[in-house]
C-alpha cells in the first residue's frame, strides 16, 4: 500500500507505508540533531565568553535539548525519557517535557541553566510556583533524595537554604548576544 505525504493511502503515492515512515524518521532524526548542534554550538560560544560561570549566564529556553539529554528519567517521578531520546522527534520531545526552575522565578530564582532541569509536563505542573523545599515534602522517597542531591549538584547549597527574594523575569533568550561575534 502506497501513502502520500500526510498519509493517506494512494496507489499513486512514492512511498510504501514503510518506506515513509522510514523518511519521516531520518527527517527527524536530522532536525533534532541540527536543533541539538546548535545548543551545542551555542554552549561552547559562552563557555568561551564566560569560562566556569557559563552555566550561570545561559537561558534554559536556549538549551532545552542539553537539559532534556542531562538524564534518561524525570528526577520528580521516574518516568523514563529514553524512548524519546531514542526516537530523537524534537517537537514530541517539546510536547512532553518542561523546563523547571527549581527555585521559582516570582520568588527570585536564576532564570539559568544551573537552575534549570527538564521535567515531564505532569510533574512540572504539580510543582507548580512552590518553593523547591516544599515540593520535595511532596515527592516519595527516592525521588525526594535524587531531585536533593541534584539540586544541590547544580545550585551548591540545600534546598532549605533558599532565600525568597524579588521576583525574576524570564530571560527571552542569550543568542541575540552573540549575534555581532560571528560576524568578526
Amino acid at each position: 500500500m502506497f501513502v502520500d505525504f500526510q498519509g493517506r493511502a494512494n496507489p499513486r503515492a512514492r512511498f510504501c507505508v514503510e518506506c515513509r515512515e522510514k523518511k519521516d524518521q531520518e527527517s527527524r532524526e536530522v532536525h533534532f540533531n541540527g536543533c541539538l548542534a546548535s545548543e551545542i554550538n551555542a554552549m561552547n560560544r559562552y563557555k568561551a565568553r564566560y569560562q566556569d560561570d557559563w552555566k550561570s549566564k545561559a537561558v534554559p529556553c536556549d538549551f532545552f535539548l542539553v537539559l532534556f539529554m542531562e538524564r534518561d528519567f524525570c528526577p520528580y517521578c521516574g518516568k523514563s525519557f529514553r524512548e524519546d531520546q531514542i526516537r530523537k522527534d524534537y517537537f514530541i520531545i517539546r510536547e512532553k517535557y518542561q523546563v523547571d526552575h527549581m527555585n521559582p522565578l516570582h520568588m527570585g530564582g536564576e532564570d539559568s541553566l544551573v537552575n534549570a532541569l527538564c521535567v515531564c509536563e505532569e510533574c512540572n505542573l504539580k510543582k507548580g510556583h512552590r518553593a523547591f523545599s516544599s515540593w520535595l515534602e511532596k515527592l516519595p522517597p527516592e525521588f525526594k533524595q535524587i531531585a536533593e542531591q541534584i539540586y544541590c549538584e547544580k545550585l551548591g547549597y540545600s534546598p532549605h537554604q533558599f532565600v525568597p527574594s524579588e521576583p525574576v523575569l524570564r530571560s527571552p533568550g542569550g543568542s541575540y548576544e552573540f549575534f555581532f561575534d560571528n560576524e568578526q
